[in-house]
């Protein structure tokens, strides 16, 4: 942040509100017996207790190419996938406008 500048960058707001309205999205996948199996959380996203975190993050990491046009989207997927166990302000962020 700028010294002086008391409001995040632009692109850090739009990354944790892109984040926000993606961060259930694997909830209905989590209950879908049609596409549980096929975003089953593996690796990396597979690490949490709350498998609609992977699930999600793992959807979206796997249809990239029709999120093209949002910046940052690893980031958002760091957010989506971490939304329940933060380690960054803003993943705490995400978490404390989840509940």
């Amino acid at each position: 942040m700028e010294k002086g500048n008391r409001f995040p960058p632009y692109e850090e707001i739009l990354k944790i509100a892109l984040a926000g309205l993606l961060h259930d999205l694997g909830k209905p996948i989590s209950r879908s017996p049609k596409y549980r199996q096929k975003y089953e959380p593996y690796g990396v996203y597979a690490t949490t207790h709350w498998p609609h975190s992977g699930q999600g993050a793992y959807f979206i990491e796997k249809n990239k190419n029709h999120f093209k046009y949002f910046p940052n989207i690893d980031a958002i997927i760091r957010l989506v996938l971490s939304h329940h166990a933060p380690a960054w302000v803003d993943e705490k962020i995400l978490q404390l406008a989840d509940w």
